[in-house]
């Protein structure tokens, strides 16, 4: 049976107040006109925006995916013995093939801070760039989420966002995790980080209606995008209300709820996000 990670795509309106204004001149059923039409506009546009996030997200799934099954990225990672605390992994000049198809993925612009490949136990193997690796501020990394997910649900998985120590900004990982082909036991995690900020900037440049804002967030309820902010803010914030009990599928779906003591229109959809078996 397959499990979906979903990240969901959310128009916000606050409503209060226009209505309050409209009540003396319209009829009730000209104010239902007007929220009708106010409600069709916003499931267009959570319908494009959602479409164009998802193909970035799933184009750069795709890619990770098919290079975690090519060789040499099939092989186990022979050089293990070389990790190193100092280096926060192996030398810069071993296991040159699985590098370097790390460095391609990076010269394709999918907009990925660093690609890397983790042991079974979460240790870094290498991380591309090279100069990123020894950046790091640890050796171990099991205290992620995209390690848990791969682990949880042996196949790919996309993480919550988070902050990335190196880079200073907000990414999130895509992991898928690799099997020998023997005997199907874990050689380990590939591993790409996402830089969200060229999106983050992309939709704060938006032009939304008044009283009106976007949002992404991811599995965790966290905050992945945030058309209020501007792309130097790093902070993580979760959403204030639950959505959970809403009506969830593949069509974008309309609720109401009071947020800071506004009535607000919540158009929202669903994104599948890496397939789980």
């Amino acid at each position: 049976m397959n499990k979906e990670i979903a990240l969901t795509v959310i128009v916000l309106v606050s409503t209060t107040a226009l209505i309050v204004g409209l009540l003396c001149i319209y009829t009730n059923n000209e104010i239902q006109r007007m929220n009708d039409e106010i409600t069709k506009t916003k499931i267009n546009e959570v319908e494009s925006l959602s479409s164009r996030f998802a193909l970035r997200l799933q184009y750069v799934t795709g890619m990770i995916e098919f290079t975690s099954k090519t060789f040499p990225m099939t092989e186990p990672p022979i050089h293990s013995n070389l990790i190193s605390d100092y280096s926060k992994g192996i030398p810069q000049d071993a296991d040159i093939g699985k590098r370097e198809m790390a460095r391609n993925m990076l010269d394709k612009k999918f907009e990925l801070d660093y690609v890397f490949y983790a042991m079974p136990n979460g240790d870094i193997y290498f991380l591309e760039p090279f100069s990123s690796q020894i950046k790091l501020s640890q050796l171990n990394f099991a205290f992620r989420d995209w390690y848990s997910g791969a682990l949880s649900t042996g196949s790919t998985y996309v993480s919550e966002v988070y902050v990335s120590a190196n880079e200073k900004h907000n990414v999130m990982a895509i992991a898928t995790p690799i099997y020998n082909n023997v005997d199907q036991t874990l050689n380990g995690i590939f591993v790409g980080a996402l830089n969200l900020g060229t999106i983050q900037r992309s939709i704060s440049h938006m032009s939304l209606g008044q009283n009106e804002y976007l949002l992404i967030v991811d599995h965790n309820n966290n905050i992945v995008i945030d058309s209020r902010k501007s792309e130097s803010n790093i902070e993580i914030k979760r959403l204030t209300f639950d959505l959970s009990n809403q009506q969830q599928g593949k069509q974008v779906n309309i609720a109401t709820k009071t947020i800071e003591e506004k009535d607000s229109i919540i158009a929202f959809k669903t994104l599948p996000i890496g397939t789980h078996e």
